[in-house]
């Protein structure tokens, strides 16, 4: 046998005895979530309660900053602040959302990694979280929030929500407007929601949801 039948054969030799590694299914479909968790999660917080109880935190907040308690004053006034002036523009009480609940939504979205295959990874990068196998390079899903400025918005909310945007423009309630979904294959998610931001501030303030885009002969 030549160099070259000899080189062959070994070659299929080693194809045919290599372990076989089977590929694990992406993770399975789970339940559908309603981005209105984001808001509801958010409703109990201290700077969420009724105007009586916001003045009563802020003024405790504001006395232990007078005292020199910075360190523990300055974090409660600040999203006080905020929803106050939100509120006070709105002529109605605003629910402040901080960041922290958003990344919590997107932590929870992750499957149960006991539930799923032994080599599925999973890790969150800021407003993204990624679904990936450890035992080869293959990323099965990717979970991100979209949350884009009005202008860059590329869908037509329903007329409702464009009444309160209109509503908040007109009371100039907040210096910009932003539009915020999920993407992702591995789980439904529910209806945009319409936050008001103020520049230096990443709480949201939530305005408006809705189920689905509408055409443009549906607000003309």
């Amino acid at each position: 046998m030549n160099f070259w039948k000899l080189k062959k054969q070994m070659q299929e030799n080693m194809i045919s005895n290599f372990p076989t590694i089977e590929t694990p299914e992406p993770p399975q479909k789970i339940e559908v979530v309603d981005l209105m968790e984001v808001v509801r999660s958010a409703s109990n917080l201290p700077a969420n309660q009724s105007l009586e109880t916001l003045n009563e935190q802020e003024r405790r907040a504001q006395k232990l900053k007078k005292l020199g308690l910075l360190a523990v004053a300055e974090p409660i006034l600040a999203p006080l602040e905020g929803v106050r002036k939100a509120s006070q523009r709105m002529g109605r009480k605003i629910i402040s959302i901080p960041e922290k609940n958003i990344l919590a939504f997107l932590d929870r979205l992750l499957p149960d990694g006991g539930t799923q295959p032994e080599d599925l990874g999973f890790y969150r990068s800021n407003y993204t979280s990624v679904i990936w196998s450890t035992s080869r390079i293959r990323t099965y899903q990717v979970i991100e929030w979209k949350e884009v400025k009005i202008a860059d918005y590329p869908g037509v909310p329903p007329n409702d929500v464009l009444d309160k945007l209109e509503e908040a423009q007109n009371k100039q309630a907040f210096d910009y407007y932003t539009i915020a979904s999920v993407e992702t294959k591995v789980v439904d998610i529910k209806d945009p929601l319409l936050f008001g931001r103020y520049e230096g501030d990443t709480n949201r303030y939530f305005l408006a949801q809705w189920g689905s885009d509408v055409s443009l002969d549906d607000v003309i």
